[in-house]
């Protein structure tokens, strides 16, 4: 394939498929409790709405949906939805904000090819558990009960996670979560202090090279507003847009 072609071909990726790329890595984790073309419904026991989700919605009825949806969820968890141009769902937005949501954070769902990436020179190891997940909690503000049930759900999972280490300390986060052909990426986080330094941009590096030498085909992540320049620095292309929406 010519440079021209392959560029073309990154640029015509369907949407749907990279978030249903991102849909497959959720349900490897754990099983959807719906996983259709109508609706993925993602619950875990973690009590944060980012880990309780419907990440996609196609349905005409929607108010009925909503309700019902809302009714067969636990009260315990923290529902979200994904708000987005995938969607197929006439009013969401308002039957959300009818039920008390409302838009908490801006992502984008991102995806790209793997290919060959050349590392940067940084002190990367696998992680050690306390380090590891005491950054994820700093830089994402989990409470301790939601680390807890976060680090479980991850320990029970077949991911690569790793450390960037400055001048001897841990101070960022990377998760490969190999799925198939797919690969899925989280827990990129910095330590505030240690930004703008590389850590990002090299274990991004690190995490595509891995994925390359497992010879994964693709890559899926959800990005926020901040990280969104560096992932496109790297090769990775905007699916669509998207607003959580909570209570």
């Amino acid at each position: 394939m010519s440079a021209a072609n392959f560029i073309h071909a990154e640029e015509s990726m369907d949407p749907f498929e990279t978030l249903k790329h991102l849909e497959s890595c959720y349900h490897a984790m754990a099983p959807a409790v719906e996983r259709s073309e109508e609706a993925f419904v993602w619950l875990s026991d973690i009590p944060h709405p980012l880990f309780n989700a419907v990440m996609h919605l196609s349905t005409p009825d929607v108010t009925e949906r909503v309700e019902r949806l809302l009714k067969n969820i636990p009260t315990e968890n923290p529902i979200s939805f994904w708000v987005h141009s995938q969607n197929k769902a006439d009013g969401l937005e308002v039957t959300l904000k009818h039920h008390g949501f409302g838009p908490v954070l801006t992502c984008s769902v991102m995806g790209c090819s793997v290919k060959p990436t050349t590392k940067r020179d940084f002190d990367i190891r696998p992680a050690d558990k306390e380090p590891f997940y005491q950054i994820i909690a700093s830089v994402f503000h989990f409470d301790e009960q939601t680390l807890n049930k976060y680090a479980n759900l991850m320990e029970n999972i077949d991911a690569e996670n790793y450390l960037i280490y400055l001048d001897g300390k841990p101070v960022c986060t990377g998760t490969l979560f190999p799925n198939g052909e797919t690969g899925g990426i989280f827990n990129i986080s910095t330590l505030p202090e240690y930004e703008r330094r590389g850590c990002g941009q090299a274990m991004m590096r690190h995490l595509m090279d891995r994925a390359d030498r497992l010879q994964l085909k693709r890559l899926a992540l959800l990005s926020s507003q901040v990280g969104e320049k560096l992932y496109i620095s790297l090769g990775f292309k905007k699916a669509f847009d998207l607003e959580i929406y909570a209570r």
